[in-house]
């Protein structure tokens, strides 16, 4: 069963309800909540997209690809590669997923040609078919390395995202807090506490301990910020709007580690502004 995209979210129902071999989804994805992630889904399922698809926007696909890689982690690479493949197609929009048509709210700068994109999609279709539905372990086998290649290859898109999305979930307040405190030694260590809702973030503190060794770790506390998507539609923003980081002051952190080896306290200000030198 296949379908584009809202198409492939009428063919995950219908998926679901019978059983077919394997799902193709061609510029669509399955929903992030529930029993039907990617991670979840009881089939073989192919997310296939475009790296310049403007209604099935690739930021949205990286999400896919993080699941598709916590599958690796977790089954192995070659089940993952095999079963539940994330592969983003370079060049490619929405509409080239059809035949000469534009549609609305895509993008039109399309690198490659149409013949050129319906031949990267066949090849990876077909190598995906094989898979669920081949006998012959040479042709499975030369199947899954079309795959890995594509799923690899498609790595490279998803690497700005994914460092993006390492500064939302934490890393940055860690980063706020060492600009901060400007502390000049090595006996600080800081990890951060992530908070999913903001009644937990508002009553949260961040905490100072001062452990045997004479080290002292600082836990900050994260709270984000995310546009309203309850449909999980794809043109919405994945980043967060805002970061919102609890850190500890200087002086709580020179009085622990009982030292003057600090450079000038940064303000909330030359935080902020650093974000957008770091950023870009």
């Amino acid at each position: 069963m296949s379908g584009h995209s809202l198409g492939g979210v009428v063919a995950h129902v219908v998926a679901s309800q019978y059983n077919f071999i394997g799902l193709i989804l061609f510029g669509s994805y399955l929903n992030h909540e529930g029993n039907d992630n990617l991670i979840n889904y009881p089939g073989a399922v192919l997310t296939l997209a475009g790296e310049l698809d403007g209604l099935t926007r690739v930021t949205r696909i990286a999400s896919e690809y993080l699941e598709f890689l916590q599958i690796a982690q977790v089954n192995g690479s070659e089940y993952a590669v095999g079963t539940k493949p994330v592969v983003i197609l370079p060049g490619v929009t929405h509409s080239q997923f059809a035949s000469n048509i534009t549609i609305k709210g895509d993008l039109i700068c399309a690198e490659v040609t149409l013949e050129e994109a319906h031949k990267s999609m066949g090849t990876i279709v077909s190598a995906f078919i094989t898979v669920q539905s081949s006998n012959s372990s040479t042709y499975i086998n030369e199947a899954i390395d079309t795959l890995s290649t594509a799923t690899q290859g498609s790595q490279e898109f998803i690497a700005g995202f994914v460092k993006s999305q390492s500064l939302e979930n934490g890393s940055w307040c860690i980063t706020s807090q060492q600009i901060a405190v400007n502390y000049q030694g090595s006996s600080l260590d800081i990890d951060d506490q992530t908070y999913g809702n903001v009644v937990s973030f508002a009553i949260s503190k961040p905490e100072l301990t001062t452990e045997t060794n004479g080290r002292v770790h600082v836990e900050t506390t994260n709270f984000n910020t995310y546009a309203f998507n309850p449909f999980d539609v794809s043109t919405s923003p994945v980043s967060a709007n805002q970061i919102s980081c609890k850190l500890k002051n200087q002086p709580a952190i020179a009085q622990a580690l009982n030292s003057t080896n600090f450079g000038t306290e940064a303000k909330c200000k030359d935080i902020n502004l650093k974000s957008t030198k770091s950023c870009f």
